[in-house]
């Protein structure tokens, strides 16, 4: 990689949150009108420094894939790619250190922030990636009690961006048992999926008749929103 481009990969790292952001757009103004090999090279060290253990390199990747992201058309870098990429390159080991499994749960769900806050998420829900997108999140934080939190507000601010039918599209087909008010009895990946839920008002648990629940495995019924 140029000497220029380390240097700017050595900004994003800074502990100066100033030059982080400056970094990262001297990056992206430099990627703008890169060769394709350059810019797949960087995009994979930016995902790739998405698990650094150094935090102030993981927020500056973060900015530099986001506003990437906005600058580049989906044609120069698909946002399926990112996703793959942040995959197969953070897949989480079993047999790894815990801190080096959080490190790798966390840069997937920041290159899932990053497609979702590039402004290209409307132009997602005619395909697959949207509801990808919620699915994994809704995994993770089945499976990771520390990244819950984030997870939610991350899938909550996905069902904010879009329409409300969109928004039953995404959570219908990951918690059809949700058939209780009592969250202190959901399976953690449907505790998730409701708390973000719940708090934008989008959807609300409804009840439905013994013999009809075979139909329906407790459903999730919409609330119009004024």
């Amino acid at each position: 990689m140029a000497g220029e481009l380390k240097g700017l990969f050595w900004g994003l790292s800074s502990p100066d949150s100033e030059q982080r952001i400056k970094s990262a757009r001297d990056l992206v103004a430099h990627l703008v009108s890169a060769k394709p090999e350059v810019l797949e090279a960087t995009v994979n060290r930016l995902i790739k420094d998405l698990g650094s253990v150094q935090e102030p390199a993981r927020q500056g990747s973060a900015i530099a894939l986001t506003e990437l992201l906005k600058a580049l058309p989906p044609t120069a870098l698909r946002s399926d790619t990112v996703l793959d990429i942040a995959t197969k390159k953070h897949f989480v080991l079993p047999t790894r250190p815990s801190e080096e499994q959080q490190r790798g749960v966390m840069a997937k769900i920041l290159a899932a922030g990053a497609v979702c806050r590039s402004g290209r998420l409307a132009s997602l829900i005619s395909g697959n990636v949207a509801l990808r997108i919620v699915s994994d999140l809704v995994l993770i934080a089945a499976k990771w009690g520390f990244a819950r939190e984030i997870c939610c507000d991350l899938v909550l601010y996905i069902i904010e961006q879009v329409p409300l039918d969109v928004a039953r599209q995404f959570i219908m087909p990951l918690s059809p048992s949700m058939n209780s008010l009592d969250t202190s009895k959901l399976p953690p990946e449907e505790l998730a999926a409701y708390l973000a839920l719940e708090k934008c008002g989008a959807l609300k648990i409804k009840e439905t008749a013994p013999d009809d629940r075979w139909k329906t495995g407790g459903i999730l019924a919409p609330v119009n929103i004024p």
